[in-house]
């Protein structure tokens, strides 16, 4: 995703951290989108999600 120079945001907030592990691993419902996630910090960012099936 492209985003305009106007709409950077130098400090985002990403509402899953912490996340980085299968411990930590945010749980969401079936057929749920997920909201925006940013991967920045790291050179390496893994992101990990839960859900009941």
């Amino acid at each position: 995703m492209l985003l305009n120079a106007a709409e950077v945001n130098l400090n985002p907030t990403d509402s899953y951290e912490p996340n980085d592990s299968l411990i930590q691993a945010t749980p969401i419902a079936y057929e749920t989108l997920t909201q925006l996630a940013y991967i920045y910090g790291r050179p390496q960012d893994f992101d990990w999600f839960s859900f009941q099936a």
